[in-house]
Order: C-alpha cells, then sequence, then structure tokens
C-alpha cells in the first residue's frame, strides 16, 4: 500500500501485566506498512513494564510511563506525542481483530478522505459483533465504543481532547462534539476493528451518567430539533430498551 497514511495507535495501561502482550503484538504484528504505537503506562507496580521492555525486539516502540490522572489523561498524553495522521485508542485489556484491520480499512473507499472512520467490535465474552452505522440522533442515546473508531489527529487540534471531567464518558462527549459538525465527513466501515470483553467500567454506571448530562450537552453542542428529540424522544427509547432487558 503506496503512500499509506501514519496510524498512531495509543494503548493507556496500569497493572496490564496479564494482557499487555496481547495487546501489544495485535498491533506490531498488523500488516498495514505505517504504523506507530505509543503505551502510556501509570505507573504500574506489576510486570507490565517489563513485558513492554522484552516486546522492543519485535519491533521498537514508544512507552510513556508516569503518573497520570485516569484513562483519559493518558489518552491524552498519547494524543499529545502522537505524530500520525490518524490516531487510534486500544485497551490493554483488548487486541485488533487480525493482523489485516487497518490494511482492511484503509483499502476501502472514501476513508482516507474522511475525518472519522469507525467499524465493529467482536464482544469476547457475548461472542457477538456489535457495531453498524450510526446516525446523528443514535449517538444522542448509544455511544461508539473507542475500539471500533480511527479518527484523524486533527478533529482533536479542532475540538480539543478529552474533556476530564468526565471521567467515565469523555469518549462520548467528544463523539457528540463530533457528530454536531456539519462539514466533517464520518465514514463507516463493515470491519470488525477489534476484541474485548467488557467496558471497563460499569455499564450500569455509564447509563446513569448519560442520563443526567446527556440534554444538557446535546443543547451545548446541537440545534433546537435535536435537543427536542434528546428531551422528548430518549427516555422513551431508554425505556423500551429496559423493558427488554427484563424480557430477555
Amino acid at each position: 500500500m503506496s503512500n499509506a497514511p501514519l496510524i498512531t495507535v495509543i494503548i493507556p495501561a496500569y497493572n496490564a501485566g496479564k494482557t499487555i502482550k496481547t495487546a501489544v503484538l495485535s498491533v506490531l504484528h498488523q500488516t498495514y506498512p505505517s504504523v506507530e504505537l505509543i503505551v502510556v503506562d501509570g505507573l504500574s507496580k506489576d510486570n507490565t513494564l517489563q513485558i513492554l521492555s522484552e516486546l522492543q525486539h519485535v519491533r521498537p516502540f514508544k512507552v510513556i510511563s508516569e503518573k497520570d490522572k485516569g484513562v483519559y489523561d493518558a489518552m491524552n498524553k498519547g494524543i499529545v506525542a502522537a505524530t500520525g495522521e490518524w490516531v487510534y485508542f486500544l485497551g490493554g485489556d483488548d487486541e485488533l481483530y487480525n493482523n489485516e484491520v487497518f490494511k482492511d480499512i484503509f483499502s476501502k473507499p472514501g476513508t482516507v478522505e474522511a475525518d472519522m472512520v469507525y467499524g465493529n467490535i467482536w464482544l469476547t465474552e457475548q461472542k457477538k459483533i456489535s457495531g453498524g452505522p450510526f446516525t446523528r440522533k443514535e449517538i444522542f442515546w448509544k455511544n461508539i465504543s473507542h475500539q471500533a473508531i480511527i479518527y484523524k489527529k486533527a478533529l482533536f487540534d479542532r475540538l480539543g481532547v478529552y474533556d476530564m471531567t468526565y471521567k467515565i464518558m469523555a469518549d462520548y462527549v467528544f463523539n457528540l462534539k463530533i457528530f454536531a459538525q456539519n462539514d466533517l465527513k464520518l465514514k463507516y466501515v463493515d470491519i470488525v476493528v477489534a476484541s474485548f470483553g467488557e467496558e471497563g467500567l460499569s455499564s450500569t454506571r455509564r447509563d446513569e451518567q448519560l442520563k443526567k448530562d446527556r440534554t444538557w450537552l446535546v443543547w451545548q453542542y446541537y440545534s433546537l430539533p435535536y435537543y427536542l428529540y434528546a428531551v422528548f424522544a430518549v427516555p422513551f427509547i431508554d425505556l423500551f430498551k429496559n423493558k427488554l432487558k427484563l424480557i430477555k
């Protein structure tokens, strides 16, 4: 693949000794020719740093090891250090779905020209694919997993890095900002990007936080019709989803 744009993969990690090797190797073994890897470690107390040192022989990559204020702080540090045109975030206990992921994504028409490219994820514990294309209204009541998204780095220059006011849902807030922009090109590709088990933070806590802040965020970034949709329609969608869970 000639003139392949550089992708910076950022892995925030803390005490990830049991899983970090799998995560890192899934990046280093990519057949896509232009990948930069940055692991941001929050001063792990286990063998994470030792494993990262041992993996340098596969292909050298950057390790930042210093105290941070949580996962979004680590991700922000990675953004600052990134030199790629594109930025992708992978959890220390996740892995890219296969060795062809980045090559397959950037072989699709329209991906290079997009501002954000997103696909699907494989839920390893539930053994199913999660994802699909999102509309502007859908982003009001559910998020796109960050493991499924590759961002143009310029988006962070334009919209700011992750807001650490939101310790659980800063990625959701950032995605809300993106979907509010009328001039951005968002490209969905029907490709499984990464495998992961469960979200690092409780989905129940995430839902409660979304219910608390969602309408205010929509008011801040969107026009009145979308705000009215968020206020009146989304609560019924949440209620319907909860009833479905009870039925199951």
